[in-house]
């Protein structure tokens, strides 16, 4: 038998990452949030499904419904704030996100959430102070970035600090 192919791939580093989000006036229309934050980590929770029956020797689990969750983090500036607090509790905020950035072919995974909850910032004498935002995933694709459209923010999301990028989910 011959031996299973190795494969190896080429770790992404992490300062790429690229982030966006809807906003409570265009919760369709994505912007780049990257430079507020610091940290993405997604997370899966699936029901555990017990289908054993009678005289069966061994349990029979299935898989049941699945949690995707993304919890984002960052620091606290008047601007992140202005930008997340509104989407509290909203639905269908289109959000797309680049593990190793939105390079052309570089792998985009986007969709609609739920902006779940949005802590108030903590605060340490010693620390810069921080966000917290837990997002939903409603609907998720998995695909590649494609050219990246560079759009003037309108003078209302000028005055906020939103970056300029966007792009229509």
């Amino acid at each position: 038998m011959p031996a299973a192919p190795i494969l190896t791939g080429e770790p992404q580093p992490g300062i790429h990452t690229y982030f966006a989000l809807g906003n409570d006036s265009a919760p369709t229309v994505v912007q780049d949030i990257s430079d507020f934050l610091t940290g993405v980590e997604p997370s899966e929770d699936t029901d555990e499904l017990d289908a054993t029956t009678f005289r069966n020797t061994s349990k029979r689990i299935l898989a049941g419904f699945s949690t995707i969750s993304y919890t984002l983090t960052g620091y606290y500036s008047e601007e992140a704030y202005e930008f997340f607090a509104p989407l509290r509790k909203m639905t269908g905020v289109a959000y797309e996100y680049g593990p190793g950035g939105n390079e052309d072919g570089k792998t985009k995974i986007s969709g609609l959430c739920t902006v779940f909850s949005f802590a108030d910032p903590s605060s340490s004498v010693d620390a810069v102070n921080g966000l917290t935002v837990e997002l939903r995933i409603e609907t998720r694709t998995v695909g590649v970035f494609s050219a990246v459209l560079m759009d003037e923010p309108e003078p209302a999301a000028a005055g906020r600090g939103i970056p300029k990028r966007s792009r229509a989910a």
